[in-house]
């Protein structure tokens, strides 16, 4: 599962979910299904494109187990001052199970923001939306690793 992840973004491997979608917004996804061996070597300080340029950072990259991706609602990197400074992270956990497969554990948050009513707005309306998406994104990704 890692290649796949490892190759996540805009103008890269996508994001394995419903590309007409995310289109129909303007995002310009389009997910590979092949693994692009040189977008393999994610490293923190990568910036990983939602659309055009911006998008969320490679905080931790520890192949095969764990990515980590960290950003604010303005695109630019966070800082080490402080929490206030990163709108939301991704984690991407991969590890054994007790099977001998792989597991895959996937969590996102979104940092309250400014103005109020557009928390309300994310969580009642973008909320459902991203649930469907990421829901998608972990049944491709596993359709994918297990083709292979």
């Amino acid at each position: 599962m890692w290649p796949w992840l490892a190759q996540i973004g805009q103008g890269r491997g996508g994001f394995y979910s419903y590309d007409w979608l995310e289109n129909l917004a303007g995002l310009d996804i389009h997910s590979s299904d092949k693994i692009i061996p040189e977008l393999q070597n994610i490293k923190p300080g990568d910036l990983i494109p939602f659309w055009h340029g911006a998008g969320v950072n490679v905080v931790v990259a520890e192949p095969p187990h764990l990515l980590v991706f960290a950003g604010t609602i303005n695109g630019s990197k966070g800082d080490a001052a402080g929490a206030e400074t990163v709108g939301g992270t991704w984690v991407f956990a991969l590890g054994e199970s007790k099977t001998q497969v792989t597991r895959m554990v996937v969590r996102s948050r979104v940092a309250n923001f400014p103005p109020v009513w557009l928390n309300i707005v994310f969580m009642f309306m973008l909320e459902p939306v991203h649930f469907f998406m990421k829901h998608k994104m972990l049944r491709r990704i596993k359709e994918q690793a297990e083709r292979e």
